[in-house]
């Protein structure tokens, strides 16, 4: 074999080995959950956040525009 044939033969072995070492460091990343700018992750944060876990049946919610916690504000402005 020429020098130039075994030089192709290693850049592909070289890029083999990197493809793969990418591929088990992304795997590693999504097993830790470390992904935190993909979209998926993302959404799936946005669906986990709850923005006021109070309920109107056990306490004031705390939104003063609401009508049911804060009548007389409601009333006042119409």
């Amino acid at each position: 074999m020429s020098k130039l044939s075994k030089k192709q033969i290693k850049r592909r072995m070289d890029a083999r080995a990197a493809r793969e070492a990418q591929r088990l460091r992304y795997q590693g990343y999504a097993a830790q959950g470390r992904n935190k700018k993909s979209a998926r992750f993302r959404r799936g944060l946005r669906a986990q956040r709850v923005l006021n876990p109070i309920k109107h049946a056990q306490a004031c919610c705390g939104n003063v525009g609401c009508r049911r916690c804060f009548p007389a504000l409601a009333d006042a402005h119409g």
